[in-house]
């Protein structure tokens, strides 16, 4: 039997099923229920066509910032770091090898001389033959060896990690400091001297008296240095000199090599107690107590 419109004290038969609220309408009373619904689906419509416009006008560069730059600079930094390398174990190959030869012309030399000064005083005997003989012998053993013998390398592959770099969102109005996690690692710093500490893009200098201690990315000390001077106040990092710059209670200020922890004194203030340090591209800068 077919069924009535759902509309109270409509008694005409249902032409279709309304897809919005499932009930069986009429003809007229669909036509109304549409003209109804309408109204209200145009505003979506429209907001709708909104996002999408806005979707599609979305500018990528915007979203990714300075992350692209930060990482063309950390690729120009390794690069930079891998032809150091090779620069100084290029010049190390020179060295080995002009070494070898210097050795010799040294001795060459010195038979040289002692030759022209026998010739000169016209004293010399059989036993200055003999000595002359055996060392042009020798030497010539030395070169033979030499021309026999080959530097050979040991390259390791270099390996880089995939942690190195993170990419995660952020949302710079939405930072909040209180919702920091759980450390990642913690090292005891405990000491007579309350811990200083400097951080580069690879590694923290801190110290962790008596002694400074260079600390990589997986918190493991991978140098460490005796502390022979006076009491730290501060530490910074230098890009531009490419070390740490520390400074003492005694208003001494000292550059520390990232690689060695070589210690090299630049100057004595006397002037003012020096508490605090940091430094821009250009500039050093030291408050005062």
């Amino acid at each position: 039997m077919p069924r009535t419109c759902a509309i109270e004290k409509c008694k005409r038969k249902s032409r279709s099923i309304c897809s919005c609220c499932n009930k069986s309408l009429c003809h007229d009373h669909l036509k109304e229920h549409d003209d109804l619904n309408n109204p209200q689906l145009n505003p979506l419509i429209n907001e709708f066509n909104k996002l999408d416009e806005q979707l599609k006008s979305s500018n990528t560069d915007k979203l990714i910032g300075d992350c692209r730059q930060k990482l063309v600079q950390w690729r120009d930094n390794c690069c930079k770091m891998i032809n150091q390398l090779y620069e100084q174990k290029n010049h190390e190959l020179d060295q080995r090898c002009l070494q070898k030869l210097d050795e010799q012309r040294t001795q060459l030399n010195q038979i040289r001389s002692k030759m022209t000064e026998l010739i000169r005083q016209q004293e010399s005997n059989q036993g200055h033959i003999d000595s002359i003989t055996v060392a042009i012998r020798h030497i010539q053993d030395e070169i033979k060896t030499i021309e026999n013998t080959r530097l050979q390398l040991e390259i390791r592959p270099l390996t880089i990690d995939d942690s190195l770099i993170f990419i995660e969102e952020f949302e710079p109005n939405k930072c909040n400091l209180v919702n920091l996690t759980t450390p990642y690692r913690t090292i005891d710093c405990a000491g007579e001297w309350g811990p200083v500490l400097a951080s580069n893009n690879r590694y923290l200098l801190i110290d962790r008296h008596p002694n400074l201690c260079l600390i990589n990315q997986k918190f493991e000390i991978i140098k460490q240095s005796p502390w022979k001077f006076d009491f730290i106040r501060d530490m910074c990092w230098s890009s531009t000199l490419n070390c740490f710059i520390v400074t003492t209670r005694s208003r001494e200020i000292y550059l520390i090599s990232e690689k060695t922890l070589a210690t090299e004194l630049v100057q004595t203030i006397e002037e003012q107690d020096w508490s605090s340090c940091t430094c821009s591209d250009t500039s050093f800068y030291l408050t005062a107590r």
